[in-house]
């Protein structure tokens, strides 16, 4: 799973890597198309991932994440067959940034769910530490085949980086979650009771921080703001 974690963070930062030197002369991009153009990756990945996440606890999230990967790469190497400039880009990369939506967090519940308590808390953290290693590979891998071989190919080649995950998901036992009443995205508390405990709770714990963290209060400050909100929580 981390070597596929690492394969799906492979497109993560192509499209950074080359913006500068390669894509914005090319296009005759300015800073600001260049940026936007760059954070529909981000824009993509906002909107799919409240629902992909989710859907995991209703389907088997392997599904998620071999989807969420096919979906990645293939969008990743279209970008290096088909983007001619900002709006073709834009729509494309936004298209990566909503697979690697469905190839993240859905790929910790796969693995979480296939894994005895005691084995979760390790393996947690390791494939969580591969985010950092693929976003440095990519960055890495990125900009050298760019400058040899030109950007293209090098969205092409990290384009086949989610292979890794797919052959992983391919080779996982099916692991179906206990199956879940309701609606898909439901962000209210369950009682108007909850809805208070759940604001109190919220307002003690940022009231309780800024104190720890303001130098400027008197000890005395401190002591009424902790005092209060101790009474909220």
């Amino acid at each position: 799973m981390c070597i596929g974690q690492v394969g799906n963070l492979l497109p993560h930062v192509t499209l950074s890597a080359n913006l500068a030197q390669h894509l914005m002369p090319e296009w005759g991009l300015s800073a600001a198309e260049g940026g936007l153009m760059a954070s529909g990756y981000a824009f993509g990945y906002m909107l799919a991932v409240p629902v992909l996440t989710t859907l995991t606890d209703r389907i088997d999230a392997r599904i998620v994440l071999l989807w969420g990967s096919i979906v990645s790469g293939l969008a990743t190497a279209a970008f290096g067959i088909f983007a001619q400039g900002f709006w073709s880009a834009t729509a494309i990369w936004s298209l990566a940034g909503l697979g690697f939506a469905g190839a993240y967090m859905p790929g910790l519940k796969a693995l979480t769910d296939r894994l005895p308590a005691g084995d979760t808390s390790r393996a947690v953290t390791l494939y969580t530490s591969s985010f950092s290693v693929g976003v440095g590979l990519s960055f890495l891998v990125a900009q050298l085949i760019a400058d040899r071989w030109g950007w293209r190919i090098a969205f092409l080649v990290t384009g086949f980086g989610p292979v890794a995950m797919v052959i992983a998901c391919l080779l996982m036992r099916e692991q179906r979650p206990a199956p879940k009443a309701g609606r898909l995205l439901n962000f209210a508390p369950s009682s108007p009771t909850a809805r208070r405990s759940v604001t109190s709770s919220a307002t003690a714990r940022t009231a309780s921080s800024f104190t720890a963290s303001a130098p400027g209060w008197s000890g005395s400050g401190r002591s009424s703001l902790r005092t209060r909100a101790r009474r909220l929580g």
